[in-house]
């Protein structure tokens, strides 16, 4: 990030909330970061994005996610999302169960 004039604390501010186990906070934790009118919200797991996904259309939205984002919400397709949602899933909800096969 320093390589592309971004400091801490200078010109880059990162806020974060942790609802600690506990999903009903996280509306209210989306709607407080939107609030702020932050340039990009960091959505860490997929239980997380939708969240931030409900609570703006216009704030884009980076995504780390084990499951499958189209379900989630985030995405219309993986191959054109069309939301201002992106990011990164393992789509581990499809292959979970694959492992677990016996061969």
């Amino acid at each position: 990030m320093q390589e592309l004039g971004y400091v801490l604390r200078k010109n880059l501010l990162a806020t974060q909330r942790d609802g600690e186990g506990s999903y009903e906070r996280l509306p209210q934790f989306a709607a407080e970061l939107v609030a702020e009118k932050p340039d990009l919200l960091l959505a860490l797991g997929g239980d997380v994005a939708p969240y931030a996904a409900k609570a703006t259309s216009t704030i884009p939205i980076v995504f780390i996610s084990s499951a499958d984002p189209v379900r989630l919400g985030l995405a219309a397709s993986l191959a054109r999302p069309s939301h201002t949602a992106t990011g990164v899933t393992l789509l581990l909800d499809d292959t979970a169960s694959k492992r677990l096969e016996t061969h």
